[in-house]
């Protein structure tokens, strides 16, 4: 007797391509969790190991200036603490800008941060064409500190009030000179807004860092300069420069004899430098949380707050979403004080 072939038998068992598919997918899925799973586990593995190798601090100013002392104080900390090489690099020029965009550029891997200030905060919107964006393109790790900044001119100029650079500077209009230590820095700015609150016509000339506009100034080269205290002092101390007011609506304390702004007729002027870390967009958070917490200890040391007081400057830590917080703030305050003041640097 003949038995007729199924239709299964004659045809194949229809129920196997589907079979085969499931297995395809399946074994696609468990690939793809796989490869999901392990590149999720890379950052966080090189997060643990990190670092292992020199990290590069790049500051965007000259060796002697504030950035520079406090770039050299951190990554001596930094490198003990970390157990690896830190090392400072200057790459100056643009207002601090060149520095600025290299690391930006840099691998979002840890082991390029940028150390700067207010500068970025202001350079936001006074440049137009700024090659980066710090919100975007670099990501805040920690702030350090804040300062004071101070109105010099050379101990023998004979202007010696802020009254006597208004009379002086409308008697000559263009005559009187203002240094900074750079296009779109606070001090800059603080020059610009000096000028603006009096109506006055002075000319602006920009150096790449504090120490050779003090230098400038000294020898009578440029008329007064806007300063940091932390780098003015000394040279105010020995009577190469003569202190006319502080930026800060209060006296500093670093140097009780001077008057503030607010003190020569100038109500409401605040313009107080601060310091910060950065870090390129993408460095894992891992990371991130061991540097400001590295930093965040580093500050709270005792040698340090007493290094920090030769700098007449104070520890200024936070956490990186209040230093978030606080960045926003400040290009917020910039922002406006820009546009009262006209159009925009290139």
């Amino acid at each position: 007797m003949k038995v007729k072939p199924s239709m299964n038998n004659m045809f194949g068992d229809k129920n196997r391509p589907t079979r085969r598919l499931k297995v395809n997918l399946n074994k696609r899925l468990l690939l793809a969790i796989a490869v999901l799973t392990w590149s999720m586990s890379v950052p966080i593995a090189h997060a643990s190991d990190y670092p292992d190798r020199p990290i590069k601090i790049i500051i965007g100013f000259s060796p002697g200036g504030p950035t520079d002392i406090l770039s050299r104080l951190l990554a001596d900390k930094l490198s003990k603490s970390l157990g690896a090489p830190v090392i400072v690099e200057n790459k100056v020029g643009a207002g601090g800008n060149i520095a600025g965009a290299f690391v930006a550029k840099a691998p979002g891997d840890g082991y390029t941060l940028l150390v700067g200030g207010t500068n970025y905060a202001i350079g936001r919107s006074w440049y137009k064409n700024l090659p980066f964006d710090v919100l975007k393109d670099l990501q805040i790790v920690a702030t350090i500190s804040k300062n004071a900044n101070v109105l010099v001119v050379s101990s023998a100029s004979n202007l010696k009030s802020v009254k006597d650079i208004v009379r002086e500077a409308k008697a000559n209009p263009g005559k009187l000179t203002f240094a900074s230590s750079g296009a779109g820095t606070v001090v800059h700015l603080a020059g610009e807004i000096f000028k603006s609150r009096q109506t006055l016509d002075i000319t602006h000339v920009p150096y790449n860092g504090a120490a050779p506009a003090e230098i400038d100034v000294m020898s009578g080269r440029v008329t007064m300069m806007f300063d940091s205290l932390a780098t003015a002092l000394p040279f105010i101390k020995d009577g190469r420069l003569r202190a006319i007011a502080v930026t800060s609506r209060e006296r500093s304390g670093y140097a009780p004899a001077v008057p503030s702004l607010e003190e020569e007729g100038m109500a409401g002027f605040d313009v107080t430098s601060w310091y910060a870390v950065w870090a390129p967009a993408g460095v894992p958070k891992a990371m991130l949380d061991r540097l400001n917490r590295v930093i965040t200890d580093a500050l709270s040391l005792p040698d340090i707050r007493q290094r920090l007081e030769t700098l007449q400057a104070e520890a200024f830590a936070k956490g990186i979403a209040g230093a978030l917080d606080f960045e926003r703030e400040e290009i917020s305050k910039w922002t406006s004080a820009v546009e009262a003041l006209g159009p925009r640097s290139e």
